[in-house]
């Protein structure tokens, strides 16, 4: 058995809301525009990066012609915002959530995205993310460097009220090689339920990986059954 869990962690995009697919869609139609393609080697790296670091990765790595900056003025163009608030949950995410608010674990979220996208993101969900204690967001004056660097998750833990007594009683649940990287450095277990089109060898550092957030077993990490 794992260490004992007192706290969880959740990862947003492609985890608990089904974001992903939309930020792929728009950057595709951008691209376009100046004759550049989307690979999947370059889609999963863009995976669980804030948003200024992935139009930099873009921008160098395609040599598009304008800066990283110009490039998101460009993205806005598409009304990301719109499609946002239009994001679903994530299979399992609803029950998981539910399942640990009533056993009394403490949840947060830790997301690359910024603030203003997290509370769009979420337009339709309002009722279920209420269960978290807090969310960190990218923009935090806590988080001086995104993921991978773990930043985000010592500054999610931190804000506990009760706050975990080590960081191996934290379990952080992610969907992305750089938050999971994120994960490990600060201390934390950490289960991956990543695109089933990821390579493999992206997976090696997390201690578990599941194919969905059904398939989480609470009892390995010593989560009390919820009782009627």
């Amino acid at each position: 058995m794992a260490s004992l869990v007192t706290h969880v962690i959740f990862d947003l995009d492609g985890l608990l809301l089904d974001t992903e697919k939309i930020i792929t869609v728009v950057t595709k139609r951008l691209l376009e525009r100046y004759g550049k393609t989307l690979s999947w080697s370059m889609e999963s790296q863009l995976m669980g990066v804030p948003a200024l670091e992935c139009a930099k990765l873009l921008v160098e790595s395609l040599n598009l012609p304008m800066t990283p900056e110009e490039y998101l003025d460009e993205r806005a163009k598409f009304k990301l915002e719109e499609y946002f608030m239009e994001a679903d949950l994530m299979p399992g995410a609803t029950v998981l959530l539910q399942h640990l608010h009533r056993a009394g674990i403490p949840m947060a979220v830790a997301t690359s995205s910024r603030r203003r996208e997290y509370d769009l993101k979420v337009t339709k969900h309002q009722e279920i993310f209420k269960l978290m204690s807090h969310v960190v967001c990218s923009d935090d004056p806590l988080v001086k460097n995104g993921k991978p660097a773990p930043d985000i998750y010592l500054a999610a833990a931190q804000r506990f009220t009760n706050p975990p007594k080590s960081p191996s009683n934290v379990l952080v649940l992610e969907d992305a090689a750089s938050g999971v990287q994120a994960a490990k450095t600060a201390g934390m277990l950490c289960v991956m339920v990543p695109d089933e089109r990821l390579d493999p060898a992206k997976t090696k550092l997390a201690d578990k990986v599941i194919k969905s957030l059904n398939e989480l077993d609470l009892n390995d990490y010593g989560i009390p059954p919820v009782t009627s």
